[in-house]
């Protein structure tokens, strides 16, 4: 395994250092910061890129917040851990007992802590006791089974659509739009206070987990029916040719505890690319906002999907240069939605959200291409 050490590093040196050498002896491999050999991107970038590729995310919480980026207001620790977070990485957290961290520090303790499908964390009080938790830490994370399970839809869920919403629970979008719905096997009602303290944290978990960037802004309300937060982006002139990306573009959470994440697919001027890649990427992150987002501790979930509309929708492949040619147009069909046949695990919302994000992208595509089940 690839074990990725996260922390400031003043303050913690001995600790920092002593993990390298116990994860080597372990058989696995760490990946640190100091370790970084000249790389043609930023070192930033390289630590955030890294975390994805590791299999356990281990961070280290002393007293030291850190430096802050002045563009997110956050420090490269809590930026790799957003990240282990979003990837669905398995997280190891240590704390350093007995000291008083600074504001900031402690508020991403406090996150850590509150955070709803987050981690436990050990506190260790020496170099020699924080080797030992960790090399138990590790030896769990590799008896770890595969939690992604399936089993037969115990009875028919009702899924609200998009479609089916307010005007303003559904947000703007200019161009298709992916919609992935998450259902609680069974019926969770959520109380009228919980839909009221909703709208902000949806707001946060666009930002943290959806990569929403500090230049849009994210509206969040709520009524007795659901809680929703958009995302309005800042203007930007783009020429009708250009290649666009695929964007988050809200989060809903119905009192019925069903939570839905949606976004547009990438493109250009001729229209939306349905990229089978990319939708699986695209949905996975969709699972793990609304892992993020989804309030109950329901254990067993039904998954559904939609596309809409789909008369500017190709299948093709994201290159991130323009078109100049498309064809294959679904005209004469609105809108595909593919409702359950089964229920998953909750490790579909985190590190199961790729593998239950292809069987999704198998069936929306199935229905794309022609298959009378799920087009309307």
């Amino acid at each position: 395994m690839r074990v990725f050490i996260s922390s400031v590093r003043i303050g913690l040196e001995q600790e920092r250092d002593s993990l390298k050498g116990l994860i080597l002896a372990l058989g696995h491999e760490p990946v640190m910061f100091e370790d970084f050999t000249a790389q043609p991107v930023p070192s930033r970038q390289a630590c955030l890129e890294s975390v994805r590729t590791c299999d356990v995310y281990l961070l280290l919480l002393g007293d030291r917040y850190g430096y802050e980026f002045p563009e997110t207001g956050l420090s490269p620790t809590a930026e790799e851990h957003v990240a282990a977070r979003t990837a669905g990485i398995p997280r190891l957290v240590m704390r350093e007992s007995g000291g008083t961290p600074e504001p900031k520090q402690q508020e991403l303790i406090e996150e850590i802590r509150s955070y709803r499908d987050g981690v436990f964390y050990s506190e260790f009080s020496d170099v020699v006791d924080l080797q030992a938790k960790v090399a138990a830490a590790i030896r769990q994370a590799e008896r770890a089974p595969e939690s992604l399970t399936f089993a037969p839809l115990p009875s028919d869920v009702l899924v609200s659509w998009r479609w089916d919403w307010p005007a303003e629970q559904q947000g703007q979008a200019d161009h298709a739009v992916l919609e992935l719905h998450v259902v609680p096997d069974t019926p969770q009602p959520l109380p009228s206070r919980v839909l009221r303290e909703l709208p902000q944290r949806l707001a946060a978990e666009l930002r943290n987990v959806g990569g929403v960037g500090p230049s849009a802004s994210v509206p969040a309300d709520n009524d007795t029916v659901a809680a929703w937060a958009h995302v309005i982006e800042a203007l930007h002139r783009r020429a009708y040719d250009e290649a666009r990306d695929g964007a988050v573009l809200g989060c809903r959470v119905a009192a019925s505890a069903q939570t839905s994440v949606w976004g547009t697919l990438p493109g250009d001027g001729m229209g939306s690319i349905l990229d089978p890649a990319e939708v699986t990427e695209r949905l996975a992150g969709f699972l793990r906002i609304a892992g993020a987002a989804m309030p109950g501790d329901a254990r067993q979930l039904a998954l559904a999907v939609a596309l809409s509309p789909l008369n500017s929708v190709t299948e093709g492949r994201v290159t991130g240069v323009p078109r100049s040619r498309a064809g294959g147009f679904s005209f004469g069909r609105e809108r595909i939605a593919v409702p359950p046949d089964e229920v998953v695990s909750r490790a579909a919302l985190s590190n199961g959200a790729r593998d239950a994000a292809r069987i999704l992208t198998e069936a929306l595509l199935t229905a794309y291409r022609g298959d009378d089940r799920g087009t309307f």
